[in-house]
């Protein structure tokens, strides 16, 4: 794998998250919006080596808890929590690499399905986890209804999931990921 180039697609697709948040969200209420990047976790975790694969998730998901911020109840301002997006993104990760075998892998459906099922593994733990913090530290969070939202958000991400999808040859190869991974040796 390419890391350059991974770390530019990074980049790219954290700052099309960030500002096309606001002009994809569906609902005024709820602002609900697709993720981006759990496409680009779900192309390398479809083609790279299971180490390549556990660190881009790692590092996608610490770009995405360093963009995002928790309002303060009390004392008003945010603050940015590092750990829960990046940690549902390995998982996410993992899953992907325990389906790979069984998916096709130059479907773009199989992005869509991989993308949406990891995005619902990575709002789950961040769910749980802001859950938990949210009974010793004052910040805002409503567990049920955030989880509903993030519901949202995990279906939505289909969507992106599918343009990334139709590109992923591009991208594979720009990746370096033109092919899956062998392991052990070749007997012919």
């Amino acid at each position: 794998m390419r890391w350059l180039v991974f770390a530019i697609l990074a980049w790219i697709f954290i700052g099309l998250e960030i500002g096309l948040r606001d002009v994809l969200a569906f609902g005024e209420d709820l602002a609900i919006s697709p993720s981006l990047v759990l496409p680009l976790a779900a192309l390398v975790a479809l083609s790279a080596t299971p180490r390549q694969t556990l660190v881009a998730c790692l590092v996608l998901g610490l770009l995405v808890d360093l963009t995002s911020s928790h309002e303060l109840a009390d004392a008003g301002g945010a603050v940015t929590i590092i750990g829960p997006a990046a940690l549902g993104y390995m998982l996410a990760g993992k899953f992907v690499l325990t389906m790979r075998g069984l998916m096709i892998r130059h479907n773009p459906l199989t992005l869509v399905f991989l993308s949406i099922v990891g995005a619902m593994l990575v709002n789950a733990v961040i769910a749980a986890m802001l859950s938990i913090r949210a009974i010793y530290d004052p910040i805002v969070w409503d567990g049920g209804g955030e989880l509903l939202v993030r519901l949202g958000r995990s279906i939505y991400t289909g969507a992106p999931a599918l343009l990334v999808g139709l590109i992923s040859p591009l991208l594979g190869a720009m990746l370096g990921l033109d092919h899956p991974p062998r392991h052990g040796r070749r007997v012919f």
